[in-house]
């Protein structure tokens, strides 16, 4: 057990760990009461880094606020210090089901649309609420979970001031670069999601292809992607 595991003292003692998801900055734990005679599980942050208490109450924020909202979030249970208990969503990620629709195990009908939804209704519910718009920002598919014919959206720590346009780019990047990247399949369901922004948003198009172009630049130097960027003409030409 390594440094970062030791962190049950207090009440998180009570809480058996049946699993350790994977997070770059946090330790985020799947956890039950040990004195639940009916076992319910629940979702155990420990946020780190010389932030961390800023983005946790940034989270716990949005998350409070969300539950008012039509954006499916999980409930806050306990926040206090470094850490966030909240209620565990079984369910799939978004990332699981691009795999399997692309497989042909299913069909994607309006699963992409819905995801685009939440990042316009994330950015309009923020004005509302903050009265500036703010952004998701980490766009990874796997903080989008679909469970019960519902999507869910379980990551806002990230948030910041921005423009939709900039999300839905970022989300037009992230199908075309999962292996395999690029992929006539994947650039039809970006054309057919950019087509979608363009008719039901009062989005720039410009900026969205221009952040699309950036988020790609981008996954290409972090993950050593090779990007065929003469291949988006395809994807833009509206």
């Amino acid at each position: 057990m390594n440094k970062k595991d030791k962190e049950f003292s207090g009440y998180k003692r009570s809480f058996a760990v049946f699993k350790k998801f994977y997070s770059r900055k946090n330790s985020v734990y799947l956890v039950s009461k040990k004195d639940e005679e009916l076992e319910e599980f629940y979702v155990l942050k420990i946020y780190r880094g010389k932030d961390r208490i800023n983005r946790r109450e940034k989270e716990e924020f949005f998350l409070k606020s969300l539950r008012k909202s039509s954006i499916n979030v999980p409930e806050v249970l306990i926040s206090e210090g470094d850490s966030m208990l909240i209620r565990y969503i079984n369910g799939g990620t978004i990332l699981d089901m691009l795999i399997d629709f692309e497989a042909g195990k299913n069909d994607a009908g309006n699963t992409f649309y819905r995801v685009i939804d939440i990042i316009n209704d994330f950015y309009k519910y923020s004005l509302d609420i903050k009265g500036k718009g703010y952004i998701l920002r980490d766009i990874n598919l796997r903080n989008f979970i679909y469970s019960n014919d519902r999507i869910w959206r379980i990551d806002f720590e990230d948030c910041s001031e921005g423009r939709a346009e900039e999300d839905f780019g970022r989300f037009l990047a992230f199908i075309l670069t999962y292996d395999p990247v690029f992929t006539e399949w994947k650039i039809s369901e970006v054309k057919k999601l950019l087509e979608y922004i363009s008719v039901r948003f009062e989005s720039d198009i410009n900026m969205v292809t221009a952040e699309l172009r950036k988020e790609l630049q981008s996954i290409e130097k972090r993950r050593e992607v090779k990007v065929p960027f003469g291949r988006l003409d395809k994807i833009i030409s509206l």
